[in-house]
C-alpha cells in the first residue's frame, strides 16, 4: 500500500457514498443489518484491492 492515508480516506468515502446511495440520499433510513452489510462489503473490496 503506497499511501496509507489516501487508502484510508478512500475507504471512508466509499463507506459514506454507498450508504447515501442505498438510503436514497437519507430519504429511507438504513437498518443496522444493511449498515453492517455495507461495512463488510466495502472492507472486503478494499482488502482485496490492497492484497498482494
Amino acid at each position: 500500500m503506497p499511501d496509507p492515508a489516501l487508502s484510508a480516506h478512500q475507504f471512508v468515502m466509499l463507506l459514506g457514498a454507498e450508504g447515501q446511495v442505498r438510503s436514497l440520499r437519507g430519504v429511507q433510513p438504513l437498518d443496522d443489518e444493511e449498515i453492517q452489510r455495507i461495512v463488510h462489503q466495502t472492507t472486503d473490496l478494499v482488502m482485496r484491492a490492497h492484497h498482494r
